[in-house]
């Protein structure tokens, strides 16, 4: 069932202004993708007196300033709720990982440091869920689906490609690299992920991560960043959402599912 709210957390002093209204807008679809965006001191000319969009930053600093006058039905741990809730559902109908990619990248995130210009924070996301053994995400098919299959049982005796397309081979055993373990130990993000490979070329066996290879010509398990993926919205998210209570505190500016104009 869809949701469209207008939201009014309350108000807060911009620099150099009198306090304005910080106005957000929910919308859940009825295929159950989750949209939220705000504006700060929206203005009757199209202006703005703050920021708009993603305004979870600037929020947060009001927040953490305790500069904002909160409006009825909410306080501090309210919106700092429903902050975590955006940042965490937001746009849940594009996820460029599978749920164990972004539940790895959520309990371990990457700082702004590491991916400052001109590096980029998804291909310093595919490097590190590699090493962690999870690119590609073998409980996914290529098209991100959820199985229950298990990289042993998926890879075991199978004939594989190598990426660069050159050479051919079949698995003959599953990791961990008995190299990457005796330097990293134990720890399953260095060591998981890798099969013993016999090359038809070469001689010998050689271990090989498994987002390297290519099974059967399409490649093996959901790769970080190959699709938009879904995530449901969970029932309770959905009824959070459906209980916050809608602002009689008009804005300026047209909620997002209008005509882009302003509000009269």
């Amino acid at each position: 069932m869809t949701i469209r709210k207008t939201l009014c957390l309350g108000s807060a002093k911009e620099p150099r202004r009198t306090p304005v209204n910080i106005h957000i807008w929910v919308e859940v679809k009825n295929d159950g993708e989750l949209s939220i965006s705000g504006v700060i001191g929206a203005k009757a000319s199209g202006n703005a007196a703050g920021s708009c969009g993603q305004v979870l930053d600037s929020i947060n600093a009001h927040l953490d300033g305790e500069e904002i006058t909160f409006a009825p039905g909410w306080d501090h741990d309210k919106v700092f709720k429903f902050l975590k809730v955006w940042h965490r559902w937001h746009l849940n109908h594009m996820r460029a990982g599978s749920p164990k990619q972004m539940a790895w990248l959520e309990d371990n995130p990457i700082p702004a440091e590491e991916y400052a210009y001109p590096k980029s924070h998804y291909t310093v996301a595919l490097n590190k869920l590699k090493a962690a053994g999870l690119n590609p995400d073998l409980s996914c098919d290529k098209d991100g689906n959820y199985t229950e299959t298990i990289l042993t049982e998926v890879t075991r005796n199978l004939h594989v490609h190598h990426a660069s397309g050159i050479k051919v081979g079949i698995i003959v055993a599953v990791g961990p690299d008995p190299v990457l373990l005796a330097e990293f130990g134990s720890s399953p993000y260095n060591t998981q992920g890798y099969v013993l490979v016999n090359w038809m070329t070469e001689p010998g066996a050689h271990w090989v991560h498994i987002g390297d290879l290519r099974l059967g010509g399409t490649g093996a398990g959901y790769k970080y960043g190959s699709k938009w993926l879904k995530e449901a919205l969970p029932q309770t998210v959905y009824n959070y959402l459906a209980e916050l209570p809608e602002t009689d505190i008009p804005c300026p500016w047209s909620p997002p599912w209008q005509s882009l104009r302003l509000s009269k």
